[in-house]
């Protein structure tokens, strides 16, 4: 298993649903039912907005039969999205992960998502999407890998299907800090050093932040047949993201 994988499935075992959403209130030792009745909501809400961005911009009509959530985590977008699907299929490199996911769904009575490992072929899965999502995902994954990925997603995108991808392209940060992550990568065990500098769970699991080139990022999406997009950008603190979406009609 690669390095970013590992540290994905440790927060899997350790403190999921702040490894998905990094807000206090979901750290293990916080998740009251209050909490997580919340962590859940805010996946509604996004499958609701990136629905209605679709409708308005893309297809007035969308009504996507087969869908695909690539990095599923704990289940915060699949179920959302498998009330408004025929079928669903969730993807993670993390066992621990998708064990919950699946649970969540059973305490949920949702029945119509199958899961899946991942692997940067998207070797599990068969056949077309109407519908790719993937959000706080690709920064976690080294750009050449999460490239690679992008396009196995895409060759799973029906003719007119949709995927809706956010991905980072920037971090406004002071050069010592970028060099400090840059220092974790190439030397993994710094991090805890880093833990204890910034206050965190020593044995916290690093977490890669990449940023994509939007150029190469454009091209990528042209070359496999991606014809019109929509882009909605956002900053979330010293982060630069951009939510994609993409389809092969004009």
């Amino acid at each position: 298993m690669l390095s970013t994988d590992k540290a994905w499935d440790k927060w899997g075992q350790t403190d999921p649903y702040y490894g998905v959403l990094s807000a206090d209130a979901f750290r293990k030792e916080n998740l009251s039912a209050e909490n997580k009745k919340a962590f859940f909501e805010s996946g509604e809400e996004y499958i609701k907005f990136i629905i209605n961005i679709i409708y308005k911009h893309i297809y007035p009509a969308f009504a996507p039969f087969k869908c695909l959530d690539f990095g599923c985590g704990v289940g915060r977008l699949v179920m959302p999205l498998a009330r408004r699907c025929k079928y669903v299929v969730g993807m993670d490199v993390s066992d621990a992960m998708l064990a919950l996911a699946r649970q969540n769904c059973l305490n949920n009575e949702i029945h119509n998502i199958d899961f899946y490992k991942s692997d940067d072929n998207l070797s599990a899965i068969n056949g077309k999407f109407d519908l790719i999502t993937s959000c706080l995902v690709f920064q976690h994954i080294p750009i050449k890998r999460g490239k690679h990925i992008l396009e196995k997603l895409l060759e799973s995108l029906n003719d007119k299907g949709v995927a809706v991808l956010q991905i980072i392209f920037h971090r406004n940060a002071p050069f010592l800090n970028k060099f400090s992550c840059w220092l974790q990568k190439k030397i993994p065990f710094l991090s805890y050093v880093v833990n204890v500098f910034r206050k965190r769970k020593f044995f916290q699991p690093p977490v890669q932040m990449n940023s994509y080139n939007l150029t190469e990022i454009a091209k990528l999406l042209t070359d496999n047949g991606i014809k019109s997009f929509f882009a909605i950008p956002t900053v979330d603190s010293e982060y630069y993201s951009i939510l994609l979406f993409c389809s092969r009609t004009n």
